[in-house]
């Protein structure tokens, strides 16, 4: 992704953000590898995957 596009979104503020809310090491790690989703259909995959396990997890939750 070209460097002026992220400058307009404050990337790299938003990374700050998050990075000040991470408890682990591991965390601060993955955020500072973060970089935006490039692929629309490989985000939109995962988006789905992430939403099953939620929906699954919040049944869990509301069963007992």
């Amino acid at each position: 992704m070209r460097q002026k596009t992220l400058d307009v979104l404050e990337f790299e503020k938003i990374k700050s953000l998050v990075a000040n809310e991470t408890i682990s090491d591991l965390g601060l790690e993955k955020v500072n590898q973060m970089m935006p989703a490039t692929n629309l259909k490989r985000l939109f995959f995962k988006w789905k995957k992430r939403m099953r396990l939620l929906k699954s997890i919040i049944s869990i939750v509301y069963q007992a």
